[in-house]
């Protein structure tokens, strides 16, 4: 059976712990799968909580109402404002579904909204949005937030048909370190000569939690009206289940729908389970059994051999809008919709700091932050006056606001919002920890993973510490702190470079050194090792292999051996060379020798014969 070529959890965590999900830790990994531990599965839910919520079109709920009374269908899709090819719509092993989700959505603002129907880039997002700032890349996944931020910072968009946006990342896969292998295509050299401004975005959630049924539908239904796209996503409680998905897209053809009130209520496998992003496009409602009405879903994974001409699933309109999953006791939604909406008025950012924990609450609400999702942003009214309280958890002090708006240590903050504001506040822990090992932890040149145990002060009841790398080649994954114990574990991505590397492991108010050897330079082979060529003179090429970053040099006593490329030269790559036409009589032979640079010793030696005329 052929298996879907991507996996992909469709959020973007803001992990108090440092922690990543573990890629490699999953045993015959679909492609770039991605987990959540307790504390990441709550923070998923609390997220798509506190966003601000998408408004209904009072007008449109008249409308779809008048209709449902006489019993008219009110069916409608949104695709025909996308141009775009199903079978190009593979993610593969790179975990860039929210990026095709999330593109999709904005591609249909576009055309509705500006009257421009073009094919934009998803290689642009995985591409140029790469480890920074404690980020995932966007191999490693994302929502439709991570979406909306990092196209507000970018402030344009970029379609698919400049020179290098196409899609070329379907073989990228995240690492345990939270680093996405190499792409195939750099950032710079995607063509900006082409693009379209964006306005400053938002994720909007769509109210479907803790109502009715049909008044879910309702908020999902005026949203698409509005002409608007969803962001669907979901999350399936252990590999099994999302085995099963696999043989319904598979197997199934596009009229078939998938229900996902099968799944609901399972306890959460944090080592299996696995989250997505679709785009959810339309609507039919035709039929006069409400049981036959469903969603229309675009996927990111092709057509299914054929099966799936349009990239397309379904989904019953009448399904379990309070799906949960358990973990830890604890049941969580896991089925979200949001939508792309704009921002009004001016926005509230807040940055949480430091080695303590706390929780930052703005009144009116909007702003809900604290150590288990560190960055919080709100809309509120154009002067509007917003109060922000800070409290402290146990053994940890509040140390004061940083900003032009709010300074100072009060736990409390009122900002008149005439204008966006960004703030940064902080929480120190008031325990000290020791950890082992200490100050330097020697890594060989394949990387690879080791555990540093954390304490707490005896006798105290600490907060989680927090923990953090200040380099991407680094992973940290930290465990839930119990009894003042606890662990990190730490994946070291490879060093494919000679020179050896160093980073810092901050665990609270301790550091860790990690020092990694680079790769030890080798001249390999040279390929072919020898060549012939005519009297009247020619240029030929040939191969030096050895590591990546290894440098090395080309040379020659013969003076009818010219070398036009290799010295020097740099890691696998090529000599050219050509030798000059000579006079009648003996063929002649000579060498080039290429020899590894600081390592004499290291020589292969390329033989050049020259016919005799």
């Amino acid at each position: 059976m052929m298996r879907i070529k991507a996996v992909c959890m469709g959020i973007a965590l803001f992990f108090a712990l440092g922690g990543i999900p573990w890629a490699a830790d999953l045993p015959d990994a679909k492609s770039a799968p991605m987990r959540m531990d307790a504390k990441e599965f709550r923070t998923w839910a609390e997220r798509h909580r506190n966003m601000p919520r998408a408004k209904s079109d009072p007008a449109i709920a008249a409308q779809l109402s008048g209709k449902q009374a006489s019993g008219e269908p009110t069916s409608m899709d949104l695709l025909s404002h996308l141009s775009y090819v199903a079978a190009d719509r593979v993610q593969g092993k790179c975990g860039s579904c929210w990026v095709w989700s999330s593109t999709a959505l904005y591609e249909i603002m576009l055309s509705v909204n500006k009257g421009i129907k073009d094919r934009l880039s998803i290689q642009y997002t995985t591409s140029c949005k790469t480890y920074s700032s404690g980020e995932r890349c966007a191999c490693c996944g994302g929502d439709l937030g991570t979406f909306t931020a990092w196209y507000n910072s970018q402030g344009a968009v970029i379609p698919w048909s400049n020179t290098n946006a196409s899609y070329a990342d379907g073989a990228r896969t995240c690492s345990g370190a939270n680093v996405c292998s190499a792409s195939p295509v750099s950032c710079d050299s995607i063509a900006k000569d082409t693009s379209y401004g964006v306005d400053k975005f938002q994720a909007e959630a769509i109210e479907t939690h803790g109502i009715t049924q049909k008044q879910a539908i309702e908020n999902i239904k005026n949203v698409l009206n509005q002409k608007r796209a969803v962001e669907y996503s979901f999350a399936l409680a252990n590999s099994q289940d999302w085995d099963a998905f696999d043989e319904f897209w598979t197997g199934s053809d596009e009229t078939v729908l998938w229900r996902p009130d099968k799944y609901c209520g399972k306890q959460y496998d944090p080592s299996t389970g696995i989250a997505h992003a679709t785009a959810l496009v339309g609507y039919n409602d035709d039929a006069t059994d409400p049981a036959k009405h469903y969603w229309i879903v675009l996927e990111s994974n092709g057509t299914a051999g054929g099966k799936r001409p349009n990239g397309l699933f379904r989904i019953p309109m009448y399904m379990n809008y309070d799906c949960k999953l358990k973990q830890e006791g604890v049941l969580n939604y896991v089925t979200h919709f949001e939508a792309l909406g704009v921002k009004a008025g001016k926005s509230l950012s807040l940055n949480l700091k430091g080695t303590g924990e706390g929780r930052i609450v703005s009144d009116p609400p909007g702003i809900d932050c604290s150590t288990s999702n560190r960055t919080c942003t709100a809309n509120f009214d154009d002067g509007e006056t917003v109060v922000l309280t800070a409290t402290a958890n146990p053994n940890s002090t509040f140390k004061g606001w940083t900003g032009t708006d709010c300074s100072g240590t009060e736990a409390t903050c009122t900002l008149v919002l005439d204008e966006d504001v960004d703030l940064e506040d902080e929480f120190d822990s008031n325990c000290t920890y020791e950890i082992s090992p200490t100050k330097t932890k020697k890594v060989g040149v394949n990387g690879g993973t080791f555990t540093i145990s954390v304490k707490g002060e005896d006798g105290e009841d600490c907060p989680s510490p927090q923990v953090a790398s200040d380099a991407p080649w680094i992973g940290t994954k930290a465990s839930v702190f119990k009894g003042n114990r606890g662990t990190v574990k730490v994946t070291v991505a490879r060093k494919p470079t000679p020179g050896g590397r160093q980073a810092s492991i901050a665990v609270a108010d301790q550091s860790l050194i990690v020092d990694q050897a680079g790769v030890v330079c080798k001249l390999s082979s040279l390929a072919p090792g020898s060549a012939t060529l005519p009297s009247a003179g020619e240029q030929d090429t040939f191969t030096v292999r050895t590591q990546e970053g290894c440098e090395w040099q080309a040379s020659t006593t013969e003076a009818w051996i010219v070398i036009h490329s290799g010295t020097p030269g740099t890691g696998p790559g090529e000599v050219s060379y050509s030798v000059i036409p000579k006079a009648p009589g003996a063929r002649r032979t000579g060498k080039i020798n290429i020899t590894l640079t600081g390592d004499p010793k290291q020589k292969k030696v390329f033989t050049v014969t020259q016919s005799k005329q």
